[in-house]
């Protein structure tokens, strides 16, 4: 070997140990940036999922008061109605006794 070509294999072997190095150095840093990356996604999903629960909770809850609400005014207007079927009622039957008796009245008068 010539001492030039020595020279130029060490400065090469230097060289691709230098590069070697900062391949691993890159490869440990993308490494790092993916898992923190994929963490960083994990916490994102799990806070959606978590929103999402919440918000659909929420919603849930106040549909369950509409539907509360819901059920009392169709229990008010089943109450006023058999009021006002009562009233109808209780009036048709004193109208018809009312009728009975002016009948009776002119059966009365006519002989």
């Amino acid at each position: 070997f010539h001492a030039n070509e020595a020279m130029a294999i060490l400065i090469s072997s230097h060289q691709i140990k230098s590069t070697s190095n900062q391949v691993s150095e890159a490869v440990a840093t993308l490494s790092t940036n993916v898992h923190e990356d994929l963490t960083q996604c994990r916490s994102d999903i799990r806070g959606g999922i978590q929103g999402n629960t919440q918000a659909l909770s929420a919603a849930l809850d106040q549909l369950n008061l509409r539907l509360d609400t819901i059920g009392l005014a169709l229990t008010d207007t089943k109450a006023l109605y058999q009021s006002l079927y009562n009233t109808v009622y209780t009036g048709n039957v004193h109208t018809s006794n009312q009728l009975g008796a002016v009948e009776t009245k002119l059966a009365d008068i006519s002989g």
